[in-house]
């Protein structure tokens, strides 16, 4: 991935980055609707094993899913993709301040914040990586992750 010049989004200085064309992505799931490629704003990883280890939900269901089969979606990028640089906590801090102003940045929700982004089509962060529209995305296969030991294969 190369540095990227900074973007003026505002008064506000945000570091970009440039995801390449043709990078691969995982994206781990554990819900039960059939989908090679989730809809967007969607988190996914450049390590397969951490997909496969954030196939299953910990704690909770996410409200209007339905648990399934666990399984790691890979998918390939269509073009390069423009990203917020959000590797480092201060520059998460700053996107959070400037997308969500009414919050303080350090309770800001992931959630609210990739609704609300704008300007980039996502931001890389130590672990994963939002990407908004994930029709900047292609399917390239579906692992089965077994449920207990959360490697690759059938249960």
């Amino acid at each position: 991935m190369r540095e990227y010049m900074r973007i003026v989004e505002g008064k506000v200085m945000l570091p970009t980055i440039i995801l390449p064309a043709q990078t691969i992505l995982y994206h781990g799931t554990e819900s039960s609707a059939a989908f090679d490629i989730p809809r967007g704003p969607a988190w996914f990883t450049r390590d397969e094993m951490k997909a496969a280890r954030w196939a299953g939900w910990q704690q909770t269901t996410p409200i209007n899913v339905a648990k399934g089969r666990r399984r790691v979606l890979v998918c390939r990028t269509r073009r390069d993709l423009r990203l917020y640089d959000a590797r480092s906590y201060d520059n998460f801090l700053r996107l959070a301040a400037h997308f969500i102003p009414d919050e303080e940045p350090e309770d800001a929700s992931p959630w609210e914040l990739a609704r609300r982004v704008r300007g980039a089509d996502g931001w890389d962060g130590r672990n994963e990586i939002l990407i908004r529209n994930t029709t900047y995305l292609v399917s390239i296969a579906i692992k089965p992750v077994h449920p207990r030991t959360k490697s690759f294969g059938d249960a």
